[in-house]
């Protein structure tokens, strides 16, 4: 198996699902999804999609970007040929963190200042996603943070935020705009809820695009599914048994046979 590989099940084991859902985050037709749902149409008017590449975060010098979950930074071109860049950030934690806009500015400030600045810099447009159970404050403008008369705000710092609430999602509305990345829904859910039915419907998931991705994919999709299940023997057995009947059952077998399911 590719060195590369077993170095991201390696990551994937000692944090399961920050890794996986930024390993979804970078497909690209997981980006395109949000781009069409959570770009403005004035952007969205302006932007090359089919130019859209992947920037790595891991090298940006913020340092509470461990405190945070998954973040990736999609790279476009105008159709003017301007740069422009979109910062996705995925929230979980288990408590309402007052402190998330501003790490948003620090994040976004971490990538400017890797470039040098002369007459322009580069616009980017960030997009949260919120996989929290708790009751979600973040304001989609940032001078609503400011106590001051509406006709004042303009004068300071702002920025819109762009934000997908998972907490607000009926299957409807998935099945309708979010189809195509129900598999990183599926993942972030299991954060709210680890239970069984949440990592057997994220094998369902999986199994529905089976063949249609190079088989490194499931390899790690594997690897996050069992990390998790191994936490209940329970859970761990029904995930076994629903995979050996399923779609990725030859998989299994050489990923048994690997060890990597220990």
């Amino acid at each position: 198996m590719d060195e590369s590989i077993k170095s991201l099940i390696r990551r994937l084991r000692q944090n399961p699902h920050d890794t996986y859902a930024k390993e979804l985050l970078k497909d690209e037709k997981v980006a395109q999804v949000l781009l069409e749902a959570h770009l403005p149409q004035e952007i969205k008017s302006i932007v090359k999609k089919e130019a859209l590449e992947v920037i790595n975060t891991e090298n940006l010098d913020y340092k509470e970007k461990s405190k945070y979950f998954a973040d990736v930074i999609y790279s476009l071109k105008t159709i003017d040929g301007e740069d422009l860049k979109i910062y996705v950030l995925i929230e979980h934690k288990s408590y309402d963190d007052k402190h998330l806009p501003l790490q948003l500015i620090k994040n976004m400030t971490a990538l400017w200042s890797k470039e040098v600045i002369e007459s322009s810099i580069t616009p980017i447009y960030p997009i949260v996603i919120y996989a929290s159970n708790q009751k979600l404050t973040l304001k989609s403008e940032f001078s609503n943070y400011y106590k001051i008369p509406e006709n004042l705000k303009k004068f300071f710092l702002n920025f819109s935020i762009s934000i997908l609430n998972l907490n607000e999602l009926d299957e409807k509305t998935i099945k309708e705009k979010y189809r195509n990345i129900y598999t990183l829904i599926m993942t972030l859910r299991i954060i709210q809820d680890p239970t069984p039915e949440n990592i057997l419907n994220l094998i369902k998931s999986i199994e529905t695009l089976y063949n249609y991705k190079p088989k490194a994919v499931y390899v790690i999709a594997l690897s996050y599914i069992f990390t998790i299940a191994k936490k209940d023997k329970n859970t761990y057995i029904k995930v076994k048994k629903q995979l050996e009947g399923g779609n990725m059952g030859s998989l299994l077998d050489m990923f048994i046979e690997e060890g990597l399911e220990k």
